[in-house]
């Protein structure tokens, strides 16, 4: 498992930028499992749920997301609702799911997504990637009571790749999230100056959270005073910390204190039931403050100093990404084109300085960077005493494992009070401080001035161990510094009226020598590439040093010192180290007018030193170092290593390559002074030299001169001590011809050659150090000898933390047992399929009359099913409730994604695929019933109404025709020909009504809708049927033939001539012209009855005109009184026209 750093970054994108804003309500909610509600809609923004039992199981057909601004209320109290979202999305909630008294669960194979402005108020909330059984919805669906819900879990299965992410805020007494990856994640809010939190619903309560994932992350500033956490992580995970969300919830920091916990409900690929265990060896629990932008720096920075509820108390503060400080070297306007790290300004929060630590709250805990880089810093700090990264550090502190890059930016600090402290790391190191592994480099410029007294260095101004130099010293233990490099410094400056101290690592170390436990221990440290070390005062003392200036061991009289250690180090690449001295003031230490001198002292390591031991130093490429005092300024001291020394050791030291060495004064008073020497100017009889190698070049120089008196200069040293109480040997130089002049010890043992080819020299030189040293400890570094052992290095670090990114978009694979097929087909299907629907026709014109289904309410959705198309079932309240929901999960089921799903989503998609067509097809069944109601029975009963009316007006036709026609027919002189029309007449109106009875027959619609099955099916009630109306016609009174010429029908066998021709049908009385067609309404087809149609040779009337045979006998007539029915038998000459003779 990879090491996390512990802080989700967003991968250079905001939250926000994750989730679509068309995000809306959850869609297509239906009850099941014997669980009964209703789901209504107020207003755009709000979903109402009510449960009417204890328990209720809700479908999600259009999957579960609340969008920002939106809510969905879990209405009751004392309710368990467990929510199944179907479909291809996540449930993203952004907006607030209320459920207050109640316990709401979440399952979702997809994921669940609650983003940093959704909220989450219930009494107990679950979420769940893992699909449940439909067994495991059913023991739900039946739970006994309301606290059942409590310690009911959904099963967890690890194969399962949905993950549930908290971002929000999550308000309940108890909280199960189940998933792949499991992340509780802190948001901050600038604006509101808010950090999301998981907390207790009730007051009086506190949360117990339970997290189950093959992988668990929880940032616990989320946790808001919670009872406990739980934790089952299969595989990895870790705890972690935030400065900002430290800053808003310190007392968060005792959560760390999780307890594992073993998770039984589990199903492996197979099914089969298994326990996962928590994998305690691969859960990194972070007790520590994470830090991964300049934000938390912020609260870091601003908690530390402001010591804010008791922010101090915490014990290690990491690095967890690498942070841009935005210095930008402080071109342009400050706080526009750069930022200044000693007030930091971020929009939103304010100004605060982002340096740790100062007087009142010294960095006092353990800083770790982890590997990272603290970038792009520029300092400008005004009226400040400790300036640096770190302001101060002391009792314990202790600082590591990061980089520091100022990327050409600087630190320049004025003050205007007694004392200021200064450097690249830290302005003040005091008490037992520990610092290791860290990189500085890049620095254009660190420039300290102060009123009296300034100490600055290339990493820390001033390293001491008592806590305040006014009073009096403290029983303390010395600091610790190794593993630490420098690299491109332009310039390092300090300058005090009184005192200036500065140097390429430090600007002085002082050790109170009051215990045999102190003791400064400095190992393997660069100092590479600084072009100016420079100290300047007016008047006491200007020390300067490649190193540090001024090294301070106080010891008792008579006792060995207990040394500070100085080993493996290595300076290299330094182009001028100077102090200056503007002698300004003559210093007086008592009423006698006893001088205190004033000096300025310049050395490659430092320039004056006590009580140490140094080891495996090399100073390489060092051109110039150079004191020099002016006016009242007695002593002017410049060495190659160390210009004053007392009770030092030094063993195994290499000069190579020390250019100029130069000492300018002015001999003021008696005892000025103005030396110049190679490695030691003034030391004592405890100084002990051992294996010393001093390479100088053809430009090397040593230069000492005065005003007033004769400087003095030395190869090595001047020679001044002759009661050495040491033995010193084995010191090689190596330097041109008629180079080395001056004094040195007698008690020194040189080995000194002189070349003449420098080529040749210097092979000897590194012979001789691989012969007198120990080979392994000894390195050639950048083409320059060196002893320390290993040059830390800056190596880029990215943040090796989980990507949030990735996460939110991690797209779960769904299986079978993820399309809840059961739960589909037994209730959403069976639901609409099983019901006996009537639809009455009468009703309509009703129904079309009712608003849009879709922008129907539940309840509206409700009282329409019932009333049109269950009118006459039982219960058909409660039977619609279940129709309109299954309707609803149907269609927002088609439409949540699994249609357009690719192969990588949906695996074993055959079941999917089946449902995707059984749910089409009821919405295509319920689509076509609709369609055809809407259209083709409103098209029939509309056609309807206007045959009808046209019916009845054939019907007046007919029964005025009748009328006349009998009248005529019982008349003693019969009027054929007006008979004869009449009856036609009758006959072309008894076939138009029986074409228009026929279009009024409403069964083929019926055939298309209606259907049975065996618990279900749909019958229109209704129809517009009308009788046709019969016309009741007397039978003709005509005079008997001759029996023995019978009457015969209109038939010709032969021709008719031409003298007896056909005859139409005419009306009996003449037909106005004007009142032809236009008197008949108008019906589709434009068809117009008319009694001038032909009619077809079944239905017409046609009575052909008597001829009168000779051999016939005149007619008599007889009449007769017969009531005759017109109908289809309805023949020409038919007994109802034509008596018998």
């Amino acid at each position: 498992m990879k090491k996390l750093s512990n802080h989700i970054i967003l991968s250079g994108i905001t939250v926000s930028m994750l989730f679509s804003p068309l995000m809306a309500l959850p869609s297509g909610g239906k009850f099941t499992h014997g669980t009964s509600g209703s789901i209504n809609k107020p207003n755009d923004n709000t979903l109402n749920i009510n449960g009417h039992g204890t328990n209720s199981v809700i479908q999600w057909g259009g999957g579960f997301s609340i969008g920002k601004g939106e809510s969905v209320n879990f209405n009751g109290s004392n309710k368990n609702y467990l929510n199944i979202a179907h479909g291809t999305s996540k449930s993203t909630i952004e907006g607030v799911l209320n459920a207050k008294g109640n316990n709401v669960f979440l399952i979702n194979p997809n994921g669940v997504i609650i983003t940093k402005t959704g909220t989450i108020n219930a009494n107990r909330f679950v979420a769940s990637t893992s699909s449940m059984s439909d067994e495991d919805i059913q023991k739900f669906a039946k739970m006994q009571k309301f606290d059942d819900g409590l310690t009911f879990s959904p099963v967890f299965k690890p194969q399962k790749a949905g993950n549930v992410v908290n971002m929000g805020n999550i308000n309940a007494n108890n909280v199960l999230l189940i998933g792949n990856k499991v992340l509780l994640y802190g948001t901050f809010d600038i604006e509101n100056k808010t950090f999301n939190q998981i907390a207790a619903l009730d007051k009086d309560k506190k949360t117990n959270i339970y997290l189950v994932g093959n992988e668990t992350h929880a940032d616990i500033a989320t946790l808001n005073n919670i009872d406990k956490l739980h934790i089952t992580a299969k595989d990895e995970g870790s705890l972690y910390l935030g400065a900002t969300g430290y800053y808003y919830n310190p007392s968060s920091f005792k959560d760390f204190n999780y307890e594992q916990q073993d998770y039984d409900n589990v199903l492996n690929e197979t099914g089969n039931k298994i326990e996962v265990k928590h994998n305690n060896e691969k859960f990194l629990n972070n007790k520590f403050i994470g830090i991964s932008s300049d934000v938390d720096w912020w609260h870091f920075a601003k908690g530390w100093n402001e010591n804010k509820s008791d922010f101090n108390k915490n014990i290690e503060y990491r690095l967890t990404n690498n942070i841009n400080f935005k210095g930008n070297q402080g071109k342009g306007k400050e706080g526009k084109d750069w930022q200044n790290y000693a007030n930091y300004c971020i929009d939103g929060l304010g100004c605060t300085s982002m340096m740790i630590g100062d007087n009142k709250n010294p960095f006092t805990k353990t800083f770790d960077g982890q590997g990272f880089t603290l970038k792009n810093v520029n300092i400008e700090a005004n009226n400040k005493n400790y300036v640096g990264i770190f302001g101060n550090l002391s009792n314990g502190a202790n600082i590591k494992n990061f980089n520091v890059d100022y990327m050409n930016g600087n630190v320049k600090a004025n003050t205007t009070n007694s004392i200021l402290y200064t450097g690249g790391v830290v302005g003040l190191i005091e008490q037992d401080a520990k610092v290791e592994d860290i990189v500085l480099k890049n620095i254009n410029e660190i420039i300290g001035n102060g009123k009296d007294y300034a100490y600055v260095g290339g990493f820390v101004g001033d390293i001491v161990d008592v806590a305040n130099f006014d009073s009096l010293p403290m029983i303390i233990k010395g600091s610790k510094f190794k593993n630490i490099t420098i690299l491109n410094i332009n310039g390092i400056q300090a300058e005090g009226i009184q005192t200036s101290r500065v140097g390429g690592f430090s600007g002085a170390v002082y050790s109170s020598q009051l215990s045999q436990n102190s003791r400064y221990d400095f190992n393997n440290i660069f100092l590479n590439h600084i072009g100016y070390i420079g100290a300047v005062t007016d008047k006491a003392s200007a020390k300067s040093g490649g190193f540090v200036g001024e090294i301070i061991n106080v010891y008792k009289k008579n006792e060995t010192p207990t040394y500070n250690s100085f080993t493996d180090i290595s300076l290299n690449d330094i182009g001028l180290i100077q102090s200056y001295n503007k002698g300004t003031y003559d210093h007086y230490l008592n009423s006698s007018h006893d001088f205190e001198q004033d000096d300025s002292f310049a050395s490659g390591f430092a320039a004056s030193a006590s009580g140490n031991y140094f080891a495996g130093i090399t100073l390489n490429n060092i051109k110039t170092i150079q004191s020099i005092s002016k006016d009242k300024a007695e002593l002017s001291y410049s060495s190659g290593f160390t210009a004053i020394s007392g009770s030092n050791y030094f063993h195994n030291i290499i000069l190579n390559n020390i250019g100029e060495i130069i000492a300018e004064g002015t001999g003021h008073n008696k005892d000025g002074a103005t030396i110049a020497t190679g490695f030691v100017g003034m030391y004592n009889p405890f100084d002990d030299f051992y294996n010393i190698y001093i390479f100088y070049t053809p430009q090397s120089k040593i230069t000492a001169f005065q005003l007033e008196k004769i400087a003095v200069t030395g190869y090595f040293d001047i020679g001044a001590n002759d009661k050495n109480q040491k033995t010193h040997e084995n010191i090689f130089m190596w330097a041109p011809k008629n180079f080395l002049q001056g004094k040195h010890s007698p008690h020194i043992k040189f080995s000194v050659r002189e070349y003449s080819d420098q080529t040749q020299a210097y092979k000897e030189y590194k012979q001789k150090l691989l012969e007198y040293s120990n080979k392994q400890f000894l390195k050639d570094n950048h083409n320059y000898l060196t002893f320390a052992l290993n040059e830390k290095k800056d190596e880029l670090k990215e943040a090796l933390e989980l990507d949030l990114n990735a996460i939110l978009n991690k797209e779960a694979m769904l299986f079978k047992d993820d399309s809840f097929q059961s739960s589909i087909e037994n209730y959403a299907i069976n639901d609409i399929a099983s019901q006996y629907y009537k639809f009455y026709i009468s009703s309509l014109d009703d129904m079309l009359k009712e608003k849009d289904y879709k922008q129907m309410s539940e309840d509206e959705k409700i009282d329409f099913v019932s009333k049109y198309f269950l009118k006459d079932n039982e219960n058909n309240k409660e039977e619609a409730l279940k129709i309109v929901q299954s309707l609803e999960f149907i269609d927002a089921y088609q439409e949540n994604g699994l249609k357009g799903a690719n192969k990588e989503k949906i695996y074993q998609n055959e079941t999917f695929e089946k449902l995707l067509d059984n749910t089409a097809n009821v919405i295509s069944k319920k689509d076509f019933i609709f369609a055809l109601l809407k259209k083709d029975l409103k098209d029939f009963l509309d056609k309807s109404i206007i045959l009808t009316n046209q019916l009845q007006e054939i019907k007046t036709k007919i029964q005025e025709n009748e009328r006349e026609y009998n009248a005529l027919a019982s008349s003693e002189n019969i009027d054929f020909k007006k008979i004869n029309i009449l009856a036609e007449n009758i006959s072309k109106l008894n076939q138009q009504q029986k074409d228009i009875v026929s279009q009024l027959d409403i069964s083929p619609i019926k055939n298309k809708i209606e259907y049975t099955i065996s618990k279900g099916g749909f019958e229109i009630i209704g129809d517009v049927k009308q009788d046709i109306y019969t016309p009741k016609l007397a039978q003709l009174a005509l005079q008997h033939a001759k029996k023995e010429i019978p009457w015969t029908e209109l038939q010709p066998s032969t021709p008719v001539k031409k003298e007896i021709p056909w005859t139409e049908l005419q009306p009996s009385t003449p037909v106005k012209k004007e009142k032809s067609k236009k008197d008949l309404p108008f019906i589709e087809n434009n068809i117009y009855l008319s009694t001038s149609d032909n009619l077809k040779s079944d239905g017409g009337l046609v009575i052909k005109k008597i001829r009168k045979e000779k051999d016939v006998d005149k007619a008599v007539t007889r009449k007769r009184a017969v009531t005759c029915i017109v109908n289809d038998g309805f023949k020409t000459m038919n007994p109802c026209v034509v008596s018998d003779i």
